[in-house]
């Protein structure tokens, strides 16, 4: 079985995802190649789905095994080629097949939901940092030691509430702007690609500015945001409402035979002290009371722990109980979690694997790709996958193994149009 991991995965992005012919829209700068864009495109594909962790480990696995990938007039390609093809590169034709692969899933109803919506998480992170290298893109950070380093930034929308957990897209923060500009960016190219690409946008206490929720609200898209700052109107107008009033909903959720939790729920609408806000907005004050059992000076003993959370939200108490709220806001989590956390462990998303503004982007549209290809294969094809044990580097390196010693010759028939 280990050994159709490989076949099975080409086999089924052919069939189902990627367009017949997409190769063949690789563009770059450079003038008759021996190596085509094409191939590039595959080289980057596959190498990011077997999780390589940098160029040189992509060459040199593209020498001994890629051939098999590709039609017999191509060659596997250097990591210096690879660097040179992708500084050149044309982005729009890559976005297009982003799409086209996400449209399909979209299509096919692959994308999972929370209680019939579907919702999106929005964040921002660091790729890379280096102090002896920037480019036009980098961003300048000062510290105190008075050393400097430059930083590559962006923000991602991602779907969260279950599995595959897809990456919708990215938008590079640029010098000198905050997430919230470039999230109002991507949130445009998402509206413009996909239309109604979520129902509800979930987002941290950063987010939390007029102007972001009023672009979003311009989309006709709900929020659900965190809110952390004790100095707003808005939080400072609940808090002393909710003090004066017997919560809206209790419930109890029993997580083991030893622990539960007590949840205790405000919920009011109709709050107009955000300042800029263009409509009301519902507040939700959720407190968490777990009861458990902690070890201390060796004895068992009992162990309560009190977590309070305030959110705001466009969606009305018709539209979302306060249970939906509080499971929402913690699925922010996941884009933490089974994004930032799974690509840079995984997948390395915070090594530098080329340090240029065209090409850094070319590289995490294709490493997003693949990622998200491989979920897809895992929880849309392989469904056993959920229960199976193995994790998703275990899977990879199965596929690695697979592609070192296949001797099916015929696997570029998976990704070319001709072999």
């Amino acid at each position: 079985m280990s050994k159709r991991w490989l076949k099975d995965f080409l086999r089924y992005i052919n069939k189902v995802f990627l367009p017949e012919g997409c190769t063949k829209w690789a563009k770059d700068e450079r003038k008759d190649p021996e190596i085509e864009p094409g191939t590039i495109w595959v080289t980057l594909l596959i190498g990011f789905a077997l999780q390589v962790q940098s160029l040189e480990e992509l060459e040199r696995r593209a020498k001994e095994s890629f051939k098999k990938l590709l039609p017999r007039k191509q060659r596997p390609p250097s990591a210096d080629t690879i660097r040179h093809s992708s500084i050149g590169m044309e982005l729009e034709p890559i976005k297009k097949l982003y799409i086209a692969v996400i449209n399909k899933a979209r299509r096919s109803k692959m994308l999972p939901t929370i209680d019939h919506y579907r919702v999106a998480a929005i964040d921002g992170t660091g790729i890379f940092r280096t102090q002896s290298r920037c480019c036009n893109a980098c961003q300048e950070v000062h510290h105190q030691d008075g050393t400097t380093t430059y930083e590559h930034k962006i923000v991602t929308c991602q779907i969260v509430g279950g599995k595959p957990p897809i990456i919708l897209g990215f938008e590079p923060i640029k010098p000198g702007e905050g997430e919230t500009t470039a999230s109002k960016r991507l949130v445009d190219w998402l509206y413009q690609v996909y239309k109604h690409f979520a129902d509800i946008v979930v987002v941290d206490a950063g987010f939390a500015k007029a102007p972001f929720i009023n672009h979003l609200c311009s989309k006709n898209i709900h929020l659900v945001v965190r809110l952390k700052d004790k100095r707003m109107h808005i939080v400072k107008d609940a808090e002393g409402l909710f003090s004066r009033q017997v919560p809206a909903k209790t419930w109890r959720e029993d997580k083991s035979s030893t622990t539960h939790l007590d949840i205790s729920a405000w919920d009011e609408e109709q709050f107009n002290s955000w300042d800029g806000m263009k409509k009301p907005l519902r507040v939700v004050k959720i407190v968490e009371s777990r009861y458990g059992y902690a070890i201390v000076g060796g004895k068992r003993q009992e162990a309560i722990e009190r977590h309070e959370i305030l959110v705001a939200t466009t969606l009305s108490k018709n539209e979302a109980p306060p249970e939906l709220i509080r499971e929402i806001i913690h699925r922010r989590w996941e884009i933490e979690n089974t994004g930032y956390h799974e690509l840079k462990g995984n997948w390395n998303m915070g090594h530098c694997f080329i340090h240029q503004e065209v090409a850094f982007q070319v590289i995490l549209w294709f490493m997003f790709l693949a990622v998200n290809l491989f979920w897809l294969f895992l929880y849309r094809n392989r469904r056993s996958y959920a229960n199976s044990g193995f994790s998703a580097r275990e899977i990879a390196e199965k596929m690695r193994n697979a592609l070192e010693y296949i001797r099916d010759r015929s696997l570029a028939r998976y990704l070319f149009d001709t072999c």
